[in-house]
């Protein structure tokens, strides 16, 4: 609604993000749909307009004012759901993983000399961004949104972010790509214009929202196990924790295998097949060989007290 009307929009976002100081107007704001209209805003951003190397100015290029709305948008969105924190997320968190178009880990960025908490704030974000925090419009950004792309809100820039959001993506951290857009786009703008028309809306307001590309899919510890046992040379951030998720659904589906074991004719095979049509046992296979890659790619993981302890 009044798309068009860039300097509405515009000013419409920075209300959004700036009544987000206090818990009880996120809340409202969330009932109100806030989500519905702010969502597709990150869609409309084109990154190619700064890598392109034209100089631009907002007043003249519609598609700068478009893009920095977008930018205002996915700050909006960060300062909702309180993500911008003094505390900075820990090492094994996904925030510190692969970027989104690239097969290696960001590099870790050093602790300040003077021994201060450095801020976990995207880059060109401020610390009077700090915001509460808000668990349920979480759950509905990471839903909506996934995991990995809202771990990377208050870490990355929002031009990287918004760019992760409009490429196409397969790794084992992000499977995103246009159905994934489309699909999202399409329950943004049913539940905006049933919010507009009834003031009725999806009543989890997204946090119930499942991608059908993700539907059936073996998701251990933040990670595509079918997308990393194909790119077994990609580097997890933290093989540790990895290692002992892994271990700890392994261990979760001891007792399945061992009733499968005591049946004939299973008692004399030796392997099970990762093409067996049991989902279960399909999902151990899947577990095992991302097991055995993230040992191969991490020789010395094993001698860490954490995982012979859980072995």
């Amino acid at each position: 609604y009044f798309k068009d009307e860039r300097s509405l929009s515009m000013a419409g976002v920075e209300c959004c993000a700036a009544l987000a100081e206090d818990s009880m107007l996120q809340l409202s704001l969330l009932k109100a749909g806030v989500l519905w209209h702010l969502l597709p805003r990150l869609f409309e951003y084109d990154y190619t307009l700064h890598e392109s190397g034209v100089c631009s100015q907002g007043a003249t290029n519609t598609q700068e004012v478009i893009n920095d709305i977008s930018i205002a948008a996915l700050r909006a969105c960060g300062r909702l759901a309180g993500l911008y924190q003094e505390t900075p997320p820990p090492q094994d968190s996904p925030a510190n993983s692969a970027p989104c178009n690239s097969e290696q880990p960001a590099p870790t960025q050093e602790a300040p000399a003077n021994g201060e908490a450095a801020l976990s704030l995207g880059a060109g974000l401020q610390d009077c961004d700090v915001t509460p925090e808000n668990h349920v419009i979480t759950q509905a950004l990471q839903a909506m949104l996934t995991p990995y792309i809202v771990s990377q809100i208050p870490v990355k820039s929002p031009q990287e972010v918004l760019k992760c959001l409009t490429s196409n993506v397969e790794s084992p951290y992000l499977v995103w790509d246009n159905g994934t857009r489309a699909q999202l786009l399409e329950f943004l703008n049913t539940n905006c214009r049933d919010q507009v028309k009834n003031g009725e809306s999806d009543s989890s307001f997204g946090a119930d929202f499942l991608f059908d590309a993700h539907k059936g899919v073996l998701v251990i510890g933040g990670v595509f196990i079918r997308v990393y046992n194909e790119q077994p040379m990609f580097s997890i951030e933290n093989p540790k924790q990895f290692c002992q998720d892994l271990l700890q659904f392994i261990g979760s589906k001891c007792q399945y295998l061992h009733s499968l074991l005591s049946m004939p004719s299973c008692s004399t095979s030796a392997s099970f097949p990762t093409s067996a049509p049991n989902l279960k046992l399909a999902e151990v296979a899947q577990a095992l060989q991302a097991l055995h890659n993230v040992c191969i790619a991490n020789p010395g993981l094993f001698y860490s007290s954490e995982v012979c302890m859980r072995v």
